[in-house]
């Protein structure tokens, strides 16, 4: 028995690396956007929005807030700036930075595809896997 879950193990791993290899299959990187890629309004299609002007303003209506427990205590409403950076070499390639709004400066990833791109911020504990996303509106 042992034997044959090496042999299976071997079986899928080379499978694997023969599917990435060939690009059948693709590691998920997140879209790569530019500034003027953010302008617009991002909902979380329950009334909470973040709507990014060019002149790097943010306003943030409804946007829901949680507590640490992942419990939703609440909602910002404010205005402050945002700024786009691309990081090179980390596991998070893009910093989206929003000050002077609350408590909504850190803790936004980018994320979906190219076609539909998220904002997203992880809730709750840690390994918990749950986000709060907001997709942009056309």
């Amino acid at each position: 028995m042992a034997l044959g879950g090496l042999g299976l193990l071997a079986v899928t791993l080379a499978v694997g690396l023969a599917a990435y290899s060939t690009g059948i299959l693709k590691i998920y990187e997140p879209p790569r956007l530019r500034e003027a890629d953010m302008v617009g309004t991002w909902t979380d299609g329950g009334g909470g929005s973040l709507r990014f002007e060019a002149n790097g303003t943010v306003t943030a209506k409804g946007v829901k807030k949680y507590e640490a427990t992942g419990m939703q205590s609440g909602a910002y409403n404010c205005t402050g700036k945002w700024q786009l950076t691309e990081n090179e070499g980390v596991s998070r390639p893009y910093e989206l930075r929003i000050a002077d709004c609350e408590n909504l400066s850190i803790g936004w990833d980018i994320g979906g595809t190219k076609e539909h791109p998220t904002v997203f911020t992880w809730i709750g504990k840690p390994d918990s896997g749950e986000r709060y996303i907001l997709t942009r509106q056309r």
